[in-house]
């Protein structure tokens, strides 16, 4: 059985929702073990996931703390998400591996821009 794909979200409401979803998955956390720690009702942490409600800046603040993530990222679309995932694993390539992976780009767009 698939998994059934979300929606994209129509408002932040609903982005930032999604994001505390999936870095709440990410811990292997069920929705009580999330409202436990910040010392809630699960329904809460439903409705933010939803977006039918948003967080305070006070649980978002222990949120981004439990998640072990910088605040801005709850506020990333999916696709920025992917960016983000991708130029970090940048990082941990040397001078030369990055040289040859900005030949590999550049190729790559050469060859793709004149298909109009």
């Amino acid at each position: 059985m698939k998994k059934k794909t979300p929606p994209p979200p129509t408002s932040t409401l609903e982005l930032v929702g999604l994001n505390i979803r999936r870095e709440r998955l990410k811990l292997g956390w069920t929705q009580l073990q999330l409202a436990n720690h910040l010392d809630i009702e699960m329904e809460t942490i439903s409705r933010y996931e939803r977006g039918l409600l948003s967080p305070s800046f006070e649980k978002l603040d222990r949120m981004v703390k439990l998640f072990e993530i910088a605040p801005w990222c709850l506020f990333l679309s999916p696709g920025e998400q992917k960016y983000l995932s991708a130029s970090s694993k940048t990082a941990a390539l040397s001078d030369d591996q990055l040289a040859a992976l900005a030949t590999i780009v550049d190729a790559f767009v050469a060859s793709h821009s004149n298909e109009k």
